[in-house]
């Protein structure tokens, strides 16, 4: 065997013998004392008997390397090794695009404009090339599913989740030599639209994959990186109550450090950059998915307003100005507000009123300014063709204004009505209803359990003395649960609220009977009170009445909130309202039913 030599660069013709073959690292011992690079001597021997083999296999840059499983031989045991050659080789590659520095703030005693040259500590931990090969061997994370597959899976994602992830432009994938780890990215996301949780396998082949370009840093490019990593919070198949480094909560971390440290929180970063349309998406992206899970999780936010200067997204951010790109615009402008209350919660001190007013009168201006592609209603009053994409934008909306009661209850310690919740949990009901009916429950992303929560809780303590309205209750909430059931086989936090539900009717059945006792001796007065002006409901529902069960409870009398019986509400055992607070949200006095005095309106004839 040829030994492996490395050329003294003092004495070209002295040829010292190393230990590359027997050593763990790139380089070998004698040459890591002296600091220099080893150079591969390829011995007379060697080079002959070469050419009387096959040739070596084939060696391919991670920048411009694509490779099918249909592309294999068929008797191969493993997939051709995706690594580059040399050095080399992918410095030339590296080098078509000058790399972003990080940011760095102007302020900092670091600030440099001059980028830092490799360091000895950085080479030092990169992975040995055999190490990668071998890992991408044994797990195929850079062998794409057959092209058919591929194209199918990706037209998925463009009709189904770009409006919520608008990430990605065509031409990212447009060619052969397109980012492998992108793409398997966009086949994940457009893998977990598929029915049935029989798929849920390919999900998880697909997820793995990712997962491993991404620990093996194979993927040069870190735009491309973190395209992908927005992508992997559609990942959530465990319970948000496990602690766990797989799930939106931490790919939407991991994402949102790197567009940090790419300075997309800035709109500087954004000035004379080429792609500045793409790094804006990416941003309020990943600023939608935490303000949501703020509110879903009660978790302290990445982003803080106070440091944000960054542009709102607009349709000149799109390469098409179609509906995707509107609902994406104006589900940013819900998701602020919908972080903001989330914020609010967090801070679990006495909101000022003004606060709940400036919020509520938000919520008015969103609906209001909506163009007419967006809305559920035209002008008459007639329903607009069904859009899947338009009915979770108003879940949102309508779950913002059930989370604003919530937080509207603490406001010095006053009761408020439950009209608002009701009826926009109602609503939420019936737009999730529409979503069943056509069979397009498969594409509503992991947040709607979330929302789903929601929207039972008013249902839940609800207890209607009519007939037909304990009909539409249980209807309601069987829809509810009936989506639950569908998204349970590829989401772990469907499972979770179908229990929560489940055991929240069973306490609160329990507790009805003692509840009207308790209400009898008090003796609450039956008058009925005036909305306040904040609550703004008709600004708030400019609905007709057939939008929702529970409707007509605004179009009463102008919107004056008259005498529910005190029994058509059951407070929160202590244990819900304990687990409630624990998720990050004030439910303890849900709809004010803890107060000394309960708001009563009168239901209308059924």
């Amino acid at each position: 065997m040829d030994p492996l030599c490395h050329l003294r660069p003092e004495s070209k013709s002295n040829q010292v013998k190393c230990d590359l073959e027997g050593s763990q690292n790139d380089g070998c011992s004698n040459c890591r004392r002296f600091n220099q690079s080893c150079i591969r001597r390829t011995g007379l021997r060697k080079r002959v008997k070469r050419t009387r083999e096959d040739p070596a296999p084939q060696y391919l840059s991670p920048v411009n390397s694509s490779v099918d499983a249909e592309d294999l031989p068929p008797n191969a045991k493993s997939p051709r090794i995706l690594s580059p050659q040399n050095g080399e080789a992918t410095k030339q590659d590296q080098g078509q695009s000058k790399p972003q520095p990080g940011f760095i703030a102007d302020h900092s005693v670091l600030a440099c404009d001059i980028p830092t040259q490799p360091t000895i500590s950085e080479e030092s931990l990169s992975h040995s090339r055999s190490i990668t090969n071998a890992i991408l061997v044994a797990t195929e994370a850079a062998v794409l599913p057959v092209t058919p597959l591929r194209r199918a899976l990706t037209d998925v994602f463009f009709e189904h989740v770009f409006h919520n992830y608008p990430v990605i432009n065509r031409e990212d994938i447009a060619d052969s030599g397109s980012s492998v780890l992108l793409q398997q990215g966009i086949c994940l996301a457009g893998s977990l639209m598929r029915h049935g949780p029989a798929n849920l396998q390919l999900s998880h082949s697909l997820y793995e994959k990712v997962k491993t370009l991404i620990y093996l840093n194979f993927e040069p490019d870190n735009l491309a990186t973190l395209k992908t990593m927005c992508l992997l919070s559609c990942w959530s198949v465990k319970p948000p109550d496990k602690i766990s480094l797989d799930g939106p909560w931490y790919w939407t971390g991991v994402a949102s450090r790197l567009a940090i440290q790419m300075g997309l929180h800035r709109e500087s970063t954004y000035t004379n950059n080429p792609q500045n349309h793409c790094l804006r998406r990416i941003f309020w992206q990943l600023h939608n998915s935490e303000q949501l899970q703020v509110a879903c999780w009660g978790r302290p936010p990445s982003f803080s307003s106070r440091y944000l200067t960054v542009r709102s997204p607009t349709l000149e951010d799109f390469e098409v100005p179609n509906v995707q790109a509107q609902v994406f615009i104006h589900a940013t402008k819900i998701c602020t507000i919908i972080g903001e209350i989330g914020e609010l919660h967090l801070e679990r001190r006495p909101v000022a009123f003004h606060e709940v007013f400036v919020l509520t009168q938000a919520l008015c201006s969103w609906v209001r300014e909506l163009p007419d592609e967006l809305c559920l209603y035209n002008s008459e009053g007639d329903r607009n063709d069904f859009c899947r994409l338009v009915s979770e934008l108003f879940i949102k909306y309508f779950a913002a204004i059930i989370l604003l009661q919530l937080l509207q209850n603490e406001v010095n310690q006053q009761s408020r009505t439950t009209m608002r919740s009701l009826v926009a949990a109602s609503c939420m009901a019936k737009l999730y209803e529409e979503i069943y009916y056509r069979e397009q429950t498969c594409f509503l992303l992991p947040i709607h359990g979330f929302l789903c929560m929601i929207a039972s809780l008013p249902q839940i303590y609800y207890q209607p003395q009519s007939a037909q309205k304990k009909t539409t209750r249980k209807e309601e909430i069987d829809i509810l649960r009936s989506i639950m059931k569908i998204m349970r086989g590829k989401y772990g936090g469907a499972t979770m609220v179908l229990a929560k539900i489940q055991r929240l009717e069973k306490e609160v059945k329990a507790s009805t009977d003692r509840y009207l006792l308790e209400t009898d001796a008090i003796g609450l007065s039956g008058d009925g009170i005036l909305q306040d002006p904040s609550e703004c409901l008709e600004e708030l529902f400019p609905f007709p009445s057939a939008a929702c069960a529970h409707m007509d409870f605004i179009k009463q009398s102008g919107g004056v909130q008259q005498d529910f019986m005190p029994q058509d509400f059951v407070p929160m055992e202590d244990e819900w309202a304990r687990w409630l607070v624990s998720e990050g949200h004030s439910f303890v006095d849900l709809f004010g039913m803890y107060s000394k005095e309960c708001d009563i309106v009168e239901e209308p004839n059924a």
